[in-house]
């Protein structure tokens, strides 16, 4: 059920629980080498030996290739760090370098130049930095080790600068092809040399690096080079180029040693990456670089095609644990919409998207790639929504409240919401995801992702001229070709790995001059003249659901953009718990009671219900039965009425750990 113009879904691809890029790279290297300990019976080894960092990474380069001139790897690049040689890179556009995640570890363009056009990078015109960007996802704990940086100039091509075609298909990399790796780093374990190396060797069968390397080998990598070793990549060339057919192919990541035999260099691939640079590059806030990408194949960095059979129009495919806060709304046994998990019972959506109103109507699904074949429905408890919505229709925003907790994993995680509306800037990168049709009228039940970015508001208006209002975003890219489509209303954008917007609706997909329209997430928090409660509301279900703890999970994204405290800073603060799972907040304000939100105790009797005081961990806080819950008689029919009293079973015994809080009692 859509709304009678067009609705868009959008593929929010958050950032959700990224971690620094080095840390991915030494968790995945140190799981590899604890599965050789454990396999040939050594005795583990520590990373730190003494007083000194045992540093034998491999990621880099080359052993028993040759010597070349630059103007024979054009395109090769040296990515530095301070002024120093760090790893290697790949001219792909004038203003574009494709290297290693890990490469680039602090994020910091300042920090970072790039050499080109010389064999002697340490002493070549270092290249200032503009901006640097990288997929900000997992899968499974495994590394996505590539990253995008962009030039603060173009560089000018001729002899020794030259760029390098993307390798689109994936099935080109076929076991037994001849490619070509080069770089400047180590030519052997332990040794320095900045010589511009180059050697040829073979992709290798997948089924080798599973057995060199187990389960640390993912679809987005492959493994080249010779069983017997002798030649590889080592120390000092992470993120340089290994090119097939005259074509990137993929990005130096690691290797066990140097050309050590049964141990192949590992690659990311670039064909599996194709549409995300692409996409990048097209969002890069950059008129110029709009221009890159409409140039000839021979240049390089040419999307060729509109990408439309790739859904949320534009994007690529991938698996849940990528976005593992999209939710799907289901309509009598129908795919529907698109939602995100905001807690461990909360869903966001479009109101439109639940506009009957009637829970028995609806099902949620979560956790699974295809929800129409795999996915178990959630049952719905109730919606909540604001008040203003049945009159003005572009508050199109819900709560959606499931009648159980949802148990995290790798595949089911909240989102964050973003609360400062000053981040949502133009230009800003943004990502979409969701389940929809992947063109006008084309239905295709896939989860993909697609790279857009944030739009000015005028934009938006000169699109929308009616429609507009300042709570509303535009995104997406003003020459098409990336969007949200049908069946992903209510999904999420994602900025800066937190929950930005909700899809609300675009003309058409991906239609040139016409961007999807969103609900800001931020902005609906000042609208409160409307009685619109929905951040005020989300505020208080993620203080102790989409921070709380999982086992061994930390809580430092509790309240958004806030900080971590010991719970002696805050000891006023409780945590109330439905059948032992943590559903809200609470105040203290007595010792026998308890302020909350009326939403939070819904129907159920106080038998169900307890509270958790005294600790920075409600599970291993003193736990304290409810003995009666007292709400405004209003409360019943009328939202704004959101608050309730708990009488506890017995009283607190206050210390520095559990204190009540004065309430106060002037509006002024």
């Amino acid at each position: 059920m859509l709304l009678r113009f067009q609705v868009i879904p959008f593929r929010q691809f958050c950032l959700l629980l990224f971690s620094p890029a080095k840390m991915l790279f030494q968790r995945w290297k140190m799981l590899h080498n604890k599965r050789n300990e454990i396999e040939t019976g050594k005795e583990p080894t520590c990373t730190i030996a003494g007083d000194k960092m045992d540093d034998s990474n491999s990621g880099n380069l080359i052993v028993g290739g040759f010597v070349v001139s630059i103007d024979q790897v054009p395109y090769q690049a040296a990515v530095l760090h301070n002024g120093t040689f760090s790893c290697g890179g790949s001219i792909i556009g004038p203003r574009w370098i494709l290297t290693a995640l890990h490469c680039i570890e602090t994020m910091e363009p300042s920090e970072y130049q790039i050499v080109v056009g010389t064999d002697d990078p340490e002493n070549g015109a270092k290249l200032q930095v503009e901006n640097m960007f990288a997929p900000p996802f997992l899968i499974n704990g495994s590394v996505f080790d590539i990253a995008l940086v962009m030039l603060r100039n173009r560089l000018e091509f001729n002899e020794m600068i030259q760029c390098l075609p993307l390798l689109k298909s994936i099935e080109e990399i076929a076991v037994g092809k001849p490619v070509v790796i080069s770089g400047f780093g180590s030519t052997e374990e332990g040794g320095y040399e900045m010589v511009l190396k180059a050697a040829n060797i073979n992709i290798l069968p997948l089924e080798e690096c599973v057995k060199a390397y187990g389960l640390l080998i993912h679809e987005h990598m492959f493994c080249a080079g010779y069983r017997e070793g002798q030649v590889d990549t080592c120390q000092g060339d992470s993120g340089g180029p290994l090119v097939l057919d005259s074509k990137l192919a993929g990005v130096i990541f690691y290797g066990e040693g140097c050309a050590r035999v049964h141990y192949p260099g590992v690659y990311m691939s670039v064909p599996w990456f194709y549409d995300w640079i692409v996409n990048t590059v097209r969002a890069a806030p950059s008129t110029e670089v709009l221009a890159v990408i409409s140039l000839p194949i021979e240049h390089c960095l040419n999307p060729d095609d509109n990408n439309t059979a790739n859904m949320v129009v534009g994007g690529f495919q991938v698996n849940i644990e990528t976005v593992p806060y999209q939710a799907a709304i289901f309509y009598a046994g129908e795919l529907l919409c698109g939602g995100s998990i905001i807690g461990l019972h909360w869903v966001l959506t479009s109101y439109h998207c639940v506009s009957t109103r009637i829970p028995s109507d609806y099902g949620i699904v979560v956790g699974v790639t295809n929800p129409e074949a795999d996915g178990r429905r959630i049952q719905v408890e109730d919606f909540i929504f604001p008040a203003v919505t049945e009159s003005d229709k572009t508050y199109d925003i819900a709560l959606v409240k499931l009648n159980q907790s949802l148990l995290y994993g790798e595949a089911v995680q909240c989102i964050p919401l973003l609360s400062a509306y000053d981040a949502i800037g133009p230009g800003k990168p943004a990502y979409i995801s969701g389940f929809g049709f992947t063109e006008d009228g084309g239905p295709e039940t896939q989860l993909k992702i697609a790279t857009i970015q944030v739009l000015p508001w005028q934009t938006c208006q000169e699109a929308y001229p009616t429609l507009m209002r300042k709570y509303l975003l535009c995104a997406g890219l003003m020459e098409g070709q990336v969007d949200a489509c049908q069946g992903d209303s209510g999904g999420p954008l994602v900025v800066d790995g937190q929950l930005a917007g909700v899809v609300f609706f675009g003309k058409g997909c991906a239609d040139p001059n016409h961007p999807g329209v969103y609900i800001s997430v931020p902005n609906m928090g000042v609208v409160r003249q409307a009685g619109l409660l929905v951040v005020m509301l989300a505020a208080v279900v993620l203080q102790f659901t989409c921070a709380q703890k999982l086992k061994d999970k930390d809580w430092s994204n509790m309240i958004v953009g806030g900080m971590k405290v010991e719970i002696e800073a805050v000891p006023y603060q409780a945590a109330l718990l439905f059948s032992k799972s943590v559903e809200c907040g609470g105040s203290i304000i007595g010792p026998r009671w308890i302020l909350t939100s009326r939403h939070c105790i819904n129907q159920h009797e106080p038998v169900n219900y307890a509270f958790a005081v005294g600790s920075t961990d409600p599970y291993k806080g003193k736990i304290v039965k409810v003995e009666k819950f007292f709400v405004p008689p209003e409360s019943s029919n009328d939202d704004r009425y959101d608050i309730a009293l708990a009488k506890l079973a017995e009283s607190l015994q206050y210390s520095k750990a559990v204190q009540c809080i004065p309430l106060l009692s002037s509006k002024d």
